[in-house]
């Protein structure tokens, strides 16, 4: 099943490209009130090749609601065997950084759809982006930790094992198993501790968080 969602003002060409280009199942169209008619006509085209086609009426200029739907339709759609994919072609340029956003942590890909003269499908473009970490993995208790060592770098300190145990209450076995599952989605990664002279102390590490890291604790 492969599920796009598309941001559309009153041009309707690109969302339709799309779908000549990538053949998706359902369609989550986001778009403004005022643009009923393109909504219809999208649509009507795709009802002969049986694409449901859901309108989501959104304000293209308030980012958090264009967020809150789109992990909306991410929570609704998600199961095993469903493909995302976000066409940021049409609606406001708010609209498309917010789509951007979305898709990294939901695993979309991202589509823009050129309007030339190529063939229809070289005129949609698939935009790379940074690898995905799978955010089901990460359980409540797994974010807090993640929460947790952001706190501590902002802080300008740092989060070591021991600490991390004490502070939630868990095993070292425990403790290590959701560190495991953060190292795995390259959200953390070992650093080291510096002695009061200056010299790396080699007895221990600690926990620090990864760019990608960094973005996901900030973001949730």
């Amino acid at each position: 099943m492969h599920i796009h969602i598309a941001m559309m003002g009153r041009v309707t060409e690109p969302v339709t490209k799309a779908f000549q280009a990538l053949g998706y199942d359902k369609l989550y169209l986001l778009s403004g009130t005022k643009f009923q008619e393109s909504i219809d006509k999208v649509t009507d085209s795709l009802s002969n090749f049986k694409v449901e086609v859901i309108p989501e009426y959104i304000s293209g200029f308030d980012f958090q609601e264009i967020v809150n739907t789109i992990y909306r339709i991410y929570e609704r759609e998600n199961e095993k065997g469903v493909t995302f994919s976000i066409n940021i072609t049409g609606g406001t340029n708010l609209m498309a950084a917010a789509a951007c956003s979305c898709a990294f942590f939901i695993g979309a890909t991202i589509y823009y759809v050129m309007d030339d003269d190529k063939p229809v499908k070289e005129q949609v473009l698939s935009i790379p982006t940074p690898k995905t970490p799978n955010m089901a993995a990460l359980k409540e208790e797994t974010r807090e930790i993640l929460r947790y060592i952001l706190k501590k770098v902002e802080s300008g300190g740092y989060a070591t094992t021991a600490e991390l145990m004490e502070e939630f209450n868990k095993t070292k076995q425990t403790l290590n198993h959701q560190i495991n599952i953060l190292r795995e989605e390259g959200l953390v990664e070992n650093g080291e501790i510096k002695r009061p002279d200056g010299k790396v102390d080699r007895r221990y590490k600690s926990i620090v968080l990864t760019q990608q890291g960094r973005l996901v604790a900030s973001w949730i």
